[in-house]
């Protein structure tokens, strides 16, 4: 779609966007199946501020959606040979997202470009690529257990980045196929840059409606067909309000188990912990000479104080006890693998100790009878 074809009501030009360019700021006319369109159309809210439409190619029928469809034709340039046609199809008025490749990570090969989205090397990055290093390539499947490239679900691979690219490469992610976790600098931790807020029962295209609806979201999650949302860690508590209101939001850290109650019968979860930043897990049956409901609650801070007066009586809350597993102390060493098996194995006894030389031999002597005597302990000490 050649731009300039259509334009916004205050005559702004607007040209053709992809899916994947989609916000809520966003400006254009996408050219889209009606299958790919499904589930923009079941939008309760325009999705973006800005003049926004889809142009749909395939439908017979007017779209079933709330938002204004007209009908229209449209002079389009075929992108296998470049000749023009007329598509006829339906305008709705909502916005638009697209699929396509990760341009940050692919170098731009015209030497007189005035500014794209692909890398460009400069005095500060003198890089031809911005992929500096890569490694870990592995063919999985969706339980992340190694397989043949014939017969995996999904291929992963470690890519080392600069820093200033971390943010524009996860507006790409989710699109594609393609999904970009950021990690520590280790590479094998999750960076603590971000975070995701999990959505299990979610399908791909209500999440990626979320994506571009949801204020502070920068990216898709995924790990096997559980869908995420990953933003900033600062603005993770804003994000999980937003897509699941009526639930407690834990700030990361380390999750400890507690056990409040006992609460009245028919008592609801969202009232077990107020006061307490504690996410209720579930209910548990109170022991026998007990009338009421336990709950096991998580959280990761200790409670102010450890017993609650309420309406019913008082609540008592006590911490789970964790298993703790001992370690073996091992040796820090800097080591081949031959030497740091050696050092690293448990201490054993003496081979002498064990198989005395002289053992058959003392045993023919005639027993003696033990006998001492307590001396004087100043001569002894002389």
């Amino acid at each position: 779609m050649e731009h300039g074809i259509f334009q916004s009501e205050a005559g702004h030009q607007l040209s053709q966007l992809g899916l994947s360019q989609v916000g809520s700021n966003a400006a254009g006319v996408v050219v889209v199946s009606l299958q790919a369109a499904e589930p923009y159309l079941k939008a309760q809210h325009p999705i973006s501020s800005g003049p926004l439409a889809f142009f749909v190619v395939d439908s017979h029928d007017l779209p079933v959606t709330q938002f204004a469809v007209a009908p229209v034709r449209v002079p389009l340039v075929c992108a296998a040979n470049s000749e023009p046609l007329l598509v006829d199809g339906h305008m709705v008025q909502l916005g638009a997202v697209g699929v396509q490749r990760v341009p940050p990570l692919q170098r731009c090969q015209d030497e007189e470009c005035c500014g794209c989205e692909c890398w460009h090397s400069s005095a500060d990055f003198p890089m031809s690529t911005p992929v500096l290093e890569l490694w870990g390539k592995q063919w999985l499947r969706l339980d992340f257990r190694q397989t043949s490239p014939d017969q995996s679900e999904l291929f992963t691979a470690h890519l080392r980045l600069p820093e200033h690219l971390q943010m524009q490469v996860q507006y790409f992610s989710g699109h594609d196929g393609v999904y970009l976790e950021p990690k520590a600098i280790d590479g094998r931790q999750p960076s603590p840059d971000f975070q995701v807020v999990w959505l299990p029962k979610a399908d791909q295209s209500q999440v990626m409606l979320q994506r571009q609806t949801v204020k502070h979201v920068v990216g898709l999650a995924r790990m096997g067909q559980k869908m995420g949302l990953r933003c900033r860690t600062e603005h993770e508590a804003e994000v999980f309000s937003t897509v699941k209101p009526g639930h407690t939001f834990l700030p990361p850290g380390k999750r400890q188990s507690f056990l409040v109650g006992p609460f009245a019968y028919g008592t609801l979860q969202s009232s077990v912990a107020q006061g307490w930043t504690a996410k209720p897990v579930q209910a548990l049956a109170a022991k026998s000479h007990v009338q009421g409901l336990m709950f096991r609650v998580q959280s990761i801070q200790d409670p102010s104080c450890k017993v609650i007066r309420m309406a019913h009586g008082d609540v008592m809350i006590s911490k789970e006890d964790e298993v703790q597993i001992p370690d073996r102390p091992t040796p820090k060493v800097v080591a081949t693998m031959a030497t740091e098996s050696i050092v690293a194995k448990p201490i054993e006894a003496d081979y002498i100790q064990l198989n005395d030389p002289w053992a058959k031999a003392a045993g023919r002597l005639a027993p003696k009878a033990a006998s001492f005597q307590i001396g004087n302990p100043l001569e002894d000490m002389a």
